[in-house]
């Protein structure tokens, strides 16, 4: 929001700011995500402690096909693939694997896996998004294919590339949709 005379709002089409102007305030795809991986780790289909990702997922292809600049061959060294193989799905979920996206979608390293510091990774987060598909082909599906589901309950469906959910509230009122 900026503006020297009345603010403006250059994000929704540099219209003016009134009190009916409503702004995004919250990415929930990533805490429903968290939900969906502690679900598998409860269902004992995923350690949080799992290592070796890459072996399942190459991290270097990963970045190759969503457009993320990494290391070549020729530039990638054994120190790296030791800090990809060290990545665990609760270092990605805490954002502690040492490594994060530029602007320019450049992937830059900043310190080593699981070191006490904090560095926001959210394209970790759909590295490990696509490692679980990876791991529970074709579909990882956790919400019941059956039209009845209790009240009071959060149901994940997860049919890449999208993640659907389902939410019955205490009045057995279902409201769906799917997040991007």
């Amino acid at each position: 929001v900026t503006g020297h005379n009345k603010p403006v709002a250059h994000v929704y089409g540099d219209g003016a700011i009134d009190k009916e102007t409503v702004f995004g305030a919250a990415s929930l795809s990533k805490p429903v995500f968290s939900y969906l991986v502690l679900k598998l780790v409860e269902a004992g289909t995923l350690s949080l402690q799992m290592k070796g990702l890459n072996y399942i997922l190459s991290f270097q292809f990963f970045c190759k096909q969503q457009g993320f600049k990494w290391k070549s061959d020729e530039e990638i060294q054994d120190e790296d693939i030791r800090r990809i193989n060290a990545f665990t799905p609760q270092m990605i979920l805490a954002h502690q694997t040492g490594f994060d996206l530029s602007r320019s979608n450049k992937v830059n390293h900043q310190y080593e896996p699981g070191d006490n510091y904090y560095r926001y990774s959210g394209f970790l987060l759909f590295y490990l998004k696509k490692v679980i598909k990876k791991l529970h082909e074709p579909q990882l599906a956790l919400m019941s294919d059956v039209d009845s589901f209790a009240q009071n309950t959060l149901y994940v469906s997860f049919n890449p590339p999208n993640l659907e959910y389902t939410i019955v509230d205490l009045n057995g009122v279902r409201v769906s949709d799917t997040l991007d």
